[in-house]
């Protein structure tokens, strides 16, 4: 049935299609990643946008040396939850996105699989150590952290896809990709919930 569906789909639908990111070619593009304070920003920026579901522009900044507080999330604004039944979730509390002004909340549930957005989190917060009021997807380079930008985060996954043998991965692609996972992810997740504060 799906078959017949992309062969009768408009090609402008066809060209998404192929474009969605999956977490197969994640884990494909995570091999071709070293121990660099930028490469595990990357890593942590895409896991988080694929199993939240969220836009590039939601998690990173406009420019490189621009971070507004106002309209870009600090490590502040991530807590953790867990429910009766042990199951762990990250909720992050965006300030501003593209369909509201005032912000919203996404979250992901932890995933038992190589990709798993919490894992690439903790790596980050302990390589790069953001500040609290700064950027939360921030890296080290020399002296000072440099926020990651939307252009710098397309630019660096766009030759890691290539790397990894896949087309150019398109931010779109990541967020459209990423839904079926957190549809499923949620299913999973019910009944009371202890929070906490993310780092402690």
């Amino acid at each position: 049935m799906l078959k017949g569906a992309a062969k009768l789909a408009p090609p402008s639908v066809k060209q998404d299609l192929q474009k969605l990111v999956t977490a197969e070619i994640i884990t494909d593009i995570k091999q071709h990643l070293t121990n660099k304070p930028l490469d595990i920003t990357i890593y942590t920026c895409l896991t988080t946008i694929f199993y939240t579901a969220a836009r590039v522009g939601e998690f990173t900044t406009c420019q490189c040396d621009h971070f507004d507080p106002a309209k870009n999330i600090t490590p502040a604004g991530g807590r953790t939850k867990t429910d009766c039944n042990g199951f762990q979730t990250t909720i992050f509390t965006l300030p501003c996105t593209k369909v509201s002004a005032t912000g919203e909340e996404v979250q992901w549930v932890k995933q038992n699989r190589p990709t798993d957005p919490q894992t690439a989190l903790m790596t980050h917060m302990a390589t790069n150590d953001p500040l609290l009021d700064g950027p939360l997807l921030t890296y080290k380079g020399g002296s000072k952290h440099r926020p990651l930008s939307k252009a710098t985060f397309l630019r660096q996954l766009k030759a890691l896809a290539r790397a990894a043998r896949h087309k150019a991965v398109q931010g779109h692609g990541i967020r459209v990709g990423g839904n079926p996972q957190v549809s499923a992810a949620w299913g999973t997740f019910q009944g009371d919930e202890s929070q906490g504060t993310m780092g402690q």
